[in-house]
């Protein structure tokens, strides 16, 4: 069932919609459906356009490739982490990233719906409390438009970005959330969100901080060929020993 909702997502994702506002409310049957499907009743994991039960891997989608970039909406219509938040064809994500092992702690997912407790349509808010190793990572282009992370110091060249829109920045740095890992003994794999802070004035400094996505990253460690060795990486060990810090996801 998890896969079929992938594929269809996949393809609703390139679909044109009369008004982009109603991107959760014309899927909203399907989900419904779908909700059925896996017990009934089930209508608070429904949360803007993933599922509670498969967050971890549902919140790992990307873009399926750089064409399908758009401006990031000036309205509000799902949280950042929802591919509902903006525009653009998505991949499925069942080749590639697949089953993902979670390495963060969900503290607490709220949906806001826009008109009473119909969570199946419109949201006017959403938040996502989580417990997760945070790195600070900056980016930079590629001579062919693609777009690498960096670390330091020393700074260099440790994975790649999926860009969520064509947002640009001030600043070309922001935190790589670890969501979790795949790959074997021989090759680990590290995914997650890239995130940059929410900027809000008059906010008590003595709250979690908060952020929000802007794209999807993904490293690895070193591949040990010689064919590969200009090929970015990074100390995952090193990472996975990163004390998770507590936050929030808009």
């Amino acid at each position: 069932m998890w896969r079929l909702w992938k594929r269809i997502l996949a393809d609703y994702s390139q679909r044109s919609l009369t008004s982009t506002a109603d991107k959760l409310v014309a899927l909203s049957g399907v989900a419904q459906y779908f909700s059925r499907s896996w017990g009934g009743g089930m209508e608070s994991d429904y949360t803007a356009g993933l599922w509670r039960h498969s967050l971890t891997q549902d919140i790992l989608w990307y873009r399926s490739s750089s064409r399908s970039l758009m401006p990031r909406p000036d309205t509000y219509r799902a949280p950042s982490w929802s591919w509902a938040a903006s525009d653009g064809a998505i991949d499925s994500g069942i080749a590639w990233p697949g089953w993902v092992e979670p390495t963060w702690f969900i503290l607490r997912c709220d949906i806001v719906p826009r008109i009473g407790d119909l969570t199946f349509g419109e949201i006017k808010g959403a938040e996502l409390e989580v417990e997760a190793i945070l790195k600070q990572v900056g980016w930079e282009t590629e001579e062919d438009d693609s777009y690498v992370l960096d670390s330091g110091p020393p700074q260099r060249r440790i994975g790649y970005i999926y860009w969520d829109t064509t947002e640009e920045f001030n600043e070309s740095r922001g935190q790589a959330v670890v969501v979790g890992s795949f790959g074997n003994q021989e090759l680990r794999h590290l995914i997650g969100l890239l995130v940059v802070p929410v900027q809000r004035d008059g906010v008590d400094s003595g709250r979690l901080p908060r952020y929000r996505r802007v794209g999807l990253f993904s490293v690895h460690e070193e591949i040990q060929d010689e064919g590969w060795k200009d090929e970015p990486f990074c100390d995952v060990k090193c990472w996975l020993e990163t004390p998770r810090k507590a936050f929030v996801l808009e």
